[in-house]
């Protein structure tokens, strides 16, 4: 198996990842209620962000067996010192939880928008910002390695093609860290990955 075949199947696994993850947060979604956003949010937030952080760590875990089998893949010699991401700030996840959901409906009930229209487009921020905390620490996982590891030059992103924005990110090829390796910049709704660049 090539680097470029193990790269895919890491992609699909995260996106495996991803599916589950945004299944179970369909299940919690009932506790919010847009007609009483600012009591419910707490409720909600009591089982995303367990959920958060228990999907985290397995983004992490699939990183970190992608890493050592890509190097093996590579042809490079020795070990992979794998640094897992750690878990996301509670702070973090609530900030994030509550803007897009008491944030989403407020903002939308100034417009004129409907309950209904006001909790679809909550459900479907949440989705987005939860997906991006969750694979994040995937990414967190390659590049923390990628910057502890002097035998791996940078990073690269692999994306769908899907957005724009992210096709922009990785025309410009690889981010080498004798140029000062950059941040990601996923954001939500975000499906790329980040492979480490040997050669």
């Amino acid at each position: 198996m090539t680097t470029a075949e193990l790269t895919r199947r890491y992609r699909r696994s995260t996106l495996a990842l991803r599916a589950a993850t945004l299944r179970d947060l369909q299940r919690l979604w009932p506790a919010f209620r847009p007609d009483d956003p600012i009591e419910t949010f707490t409720v909600l937030l009591a089982g995303v962000e367990p959920l958060v952080q228990r999907d985290r760590t397995r983004a992490a875990g699939l990183a970190s067996a992608y890493l050592q089998a890509h190097r093996q893949e590579a042809g490079v010699p020795g070990p992979v010192d794998v640094r897992l991401a750690e878990s996301a700030p509670a702070e973090q996840v609530a900030r994030s939880l509550h803007f897009t959901t008491v944030g989403a409906v407020q903002i939308a009930r100034r417009a004129g928008k409907t309950l209904d229209y006001a909790a679809s487009s909550a459900r479907v921020q949440t989705m987005g910002s939860v997906g991006r905390l969750v694979l994040n620490a995937g990414r967190e996982t390659v590049l923390s390695t990628v910057n502890a590891d002097r035998r791996i030059l940078g990073w690269q992103r692999v994306t769908s093609g899907g957005c724009e924005w992210c096709r922009m990110l990785a025309g410009r090829g690889a981010a080498y860290k004798s140029e000062g390796t950059s941040s990601f910049d996923a954001h939500d709704h975000c499906v790329c990955s980040a492979e480490p660049v040997y050669r």
